[in-house]
C-alpha cells in the first residue's frame, strides 16, 4: 500500500514550460500506425527514439485531457516537461516533483484530492498505456 500511495502522486508538482512540442499530436488512447509501442511491442524493448515518439504521440494526448480536467489552470500547458525534467533528461524519478513521504500516514492531508486523482485516473491510465499492471508501473515518477 505504501508504494501505491507513492505512485498515486505520479506528477504532483508541475515543471511545465511554455509552448507546445511540434510533434505532440494524436488522439486520446489511440496509437497511430507509425508509432511502435505497447501493447504490440513491450516498453522495455523500445529504443530511446521509439519511446520518445510513443510518449509524444500517445501518452501526452491521452494524459493531457485528464490533467486539464483535474486543474485547467495549472495544466493549461501540458507537455513532456510537465512530468519529466527540462533539458531532455527523461529519467525517472524526477527530483523536481513532489517527494512522497516514506509512509502513507505522513502524506499531508491537503493532498487528498491529488491522491484520489493519481490513484483513480493517472496511475491506471499510464500503466495501461505502457502495457503494465498498476503494480508493475509502481512508484517510478516521484522521488521518495
Amino acid at each position: 500500500m505504501v508504494c501505491g500511495v507513492r505512485a498515486s502522486l505520479i506528477v504532483f508538482v508541475v515543471v511545465a514550460c511554455g509552448g507546445r512540442h511540434p510533434e505532440v499530436e494524436g488522439e486520446r488512447g489511440q496509437i497511430p500506425d507509425d508509432v511502435v509501442g505497447p501493447p504490440n511491442v513491450p516498453w522495455s524493448e523500445l529504443d530511446h527514439e521509439q519511446r520518445a515518439k510513443f510518449m509524444r504521440r500517445v501518452v501526452v494526448p491521452t494524459m493531457k485531457p485528464l490533467f486539464q480536467a483535474f486543474d485547467p489552470t495549472r495544466f493549461r500547458t501540458f507537455q513532456c516537461t510537465t512530468c519529466h525534467r527540462r533539458g531532455g533528461d527523461f529519467h525517472m524519478p524526477n527530483p523536481a516533483l513532489f517527494a512522497l513521504p516514506a509512509r502513507p500516514e505522513q502524506m499531508p492531508a491537503d493532498k487528498a484530492e491529488w491522491v484520489k486523482f493519481m490513484t483513480s485516473e493517472v496511475r491506471p491510465e499510464m500503466a495501461k498505456l505502457l502495457g503494465l499492471s498498476e503494480s508493475e508501473f509502481g512508484c517510478r515518477c516521484h522521488p521518495h
